[in-house]
């Protein structure tokens, strides 16, 4: 008998008669993640450690439960089943797995197994971060639990929680603690800001500009998120982004609200009937006045007459007052003219008026047909109808009659 034969029988018969079975007690919702995807990670422990591995069928309840407390259970971090028996020397039969092979080698597959199973632990991660995990379809969460491979649960917004709850096993925990501590580290970075407050109320509109059109060009800019206070609340700009960037656009803002301050502002009384032509579609005549004399025009309201100008000098304000004040006498011009004529279908006779405001249209009185006899006109009648018979010779026997209508000849 070639020796390599023998001695592989020989290895056969040292196992079989070594072999050993041993019991492993993992709560089963946690079998799914020792297990892993298509079974790779079992059966990599049965390869490398020369063992068969046989985990219990699942129950109906079973199955249930390790489908919801996997992401719900927070004591995870236990290696027993809170739904078995007290008595921990009869656990439940679908928490247990079979571990066949030389011991030693079922015990390093045992050590294994212990390390796949999930654990839970809530890593430091402050409250004022939890929207940004959770924003763009938690697009930041997803990330972060592929990368580490865990699951992340984040408190509810009425939980005062400065964690997240991270479940896994405890090298992926371990390794994506020290992530998450990096990870606030950079979002403080990029969540600098800076309040302004104590601004006119004026200002926060042409901050804003027509649909946000203004911030969005400081946000682009300056690479910064601006928010601004709610109705309601006192006038504030809200800057966030990376420190330096804030800081540029923070002096960006102050430097504007700087010079309006050193504006020169002029009251004036303009006739609102004329401010709609004043501004024009979509604010464009408007504009153009502003940017051919350099000053910002406010308008008070839409039943105020009070116009305010204000720009860096004396004479700027003055062309734009003297340009205002020609464009109201010639739009006035045009208000007073249009609202002096009267078009005649609303004219009404004074002797008759028109009720209800809607015309009556051609009345006829006195006609034959309304004789108090109440009989039927007489159309013979050359009184009453000159025009229906023609002329007659003297009245009586000899009066000729012609009927209306083609003749018949």
């Amino acid at each position: 008998m070639p020796l390599k034969l023998l001695k592989r029988i020989l290895e056969l018969v040292y196992e079989f008669e070594n072999q050993v079975t041993i019991e492993v007690v993992v709560p089963q919702r946690y079998h799914v993640a020792i297990i892993g995807k298509n079974g790779d990670n079992s059966q990599q422990i049965s390869d490398d450690n020369k063992v068969e591995i046989q985990f219990p069928a699942k129950s109906n309840a079973d199955a249930a439960r390790a489908n919801g407390d996997l992401k719900n259970n927070d004591d995870s971090s236990d290696h027993t089943d809170s739904n078995a028996p007290s008595n921990t020397n009869s656990p439940s039969k679908s928490d247990i797995i079979l571990i066949t092979g030389l011991r030693e080698n079922c015990e390093k597959a045992k050590e294994e197994i212990f390390a796949l199973v999930p654990i839970s632990e809530n890593v430091p991660f402050p409250k004022k971060f939890h929207k940004e995990l959770v924003a763009n379809k938690a697009e930041l969460l997803i990330k972060l639990s592929n990368a580490y491979k865990i699951q992340i649960r984040v408190p509810k917004r009425d939980e005062d929680a400065n964690y997240i709850t991270i479940e896994g096993t405890k090298e992926n925990v371990e390794e994506a603690r020290k992530g998450f501590e990096e990870q606030v580290n950079e979002l403080e970075v990029k969540n600098y800001s800076v309040e302004i407050s104590n601004i006119k109320s004026e200002l926060i509109p042409q901050f804003r500009g027509r649909n946000g059109k203004e911030a969005e060009k400081m946000e682009k800019k300056y690479e910064v998120k601006i928010d601004f206070s709610k109705k309601g609340e006192p006038d504030k700009i809200t800057i966030r982004g990376v420190k330096k960037n804030v800081e540029d656009c923070e002096s960006f803002i102050r430097k504007k609200i700087q010079e309006d301050e050193n504006k020169i502002s002029q009251e004036i009384t303009v006739d609102n009937r004329v401010h709609s032509r004043l501004i024009g579609y979509q604010g464009k005549a408007l504009a153009k006045i502003t940017d051919k004399f350099k000053v910002d025009i406010k308008f008070e309201g839409r039943t105020s007459d009070v116009v305010i100008v204000k720009g860096d000098s004396q004479d700027a304000v003055d062309d734009a007052i003297d340009h205002i004040k020609n464009l109201e006498e010639e739009f006035l011009q045009d208000v007073i003219e249009k609202e002096a004529y009267i078009h005649p279908s609303s004219k009404t006779n004074n002797n008759e008026p028109n009720t209800n405001g809607s015309s009556q249209g051609f009345i006829v009185r006195g006609a034959p047909w309304e004789q108090a006899n109440g009989q039927a006109p007489d159309t013979t009648n050359m009184e009453d109808f000159p025009t229906i018979t023609s002329a007659v010779t003297a009245s009586g026997a000899g009066a000729q009659k012609m009927s209306w209508g083609p003749s018949r000849k």
